[in-house]
């Protein structure tokens, strides 16, 4: 098993749905947004430590002839990460962090 994907399998439960977060878009009709979470900093910080573990995991996987090896239904991790972090950002321009 490759290291990219052991890091997957430890933060796809640590990383939440970035629809709890309120919506992406404007809805119609308009509802205002939910007030923000009190742990926007911890969420940024599980944020980027997915991305340091998985900056390191690629370097391994690459020096061990591993490279894309990563489920691509794990891989959609990737994508909740960057769903989070615009919502996460949506927020802190509202809220004026």
């Amino acid at each position: 098993m490759c290291v990219m994907s052991v890091v997957h399998d430890h933060y796809w439960p640590l990383i939440p749905d970035p629809e709890i977060y309120g919506p992406g878009p404007t809805p119609v009709p308009f509802v205002p947004p939910p007030p923000p979470p009190d742990n926007l900093a911890e969420l940024r910080q599980l944020i980027e430590d997915f991305k340091k573990a998985a900056a390191a995991a690629k370097v391994v996987d690459e020096l061990t002839g591993q490279k894309d090896c990563v489920d691509p239904e794990k891989a959609t991790l990737i994508d909740r990460v960057r769903a989070l972090e615009e919502r996460l950002d949506a927020i802190e321009k509202r809220v004026g962090r």
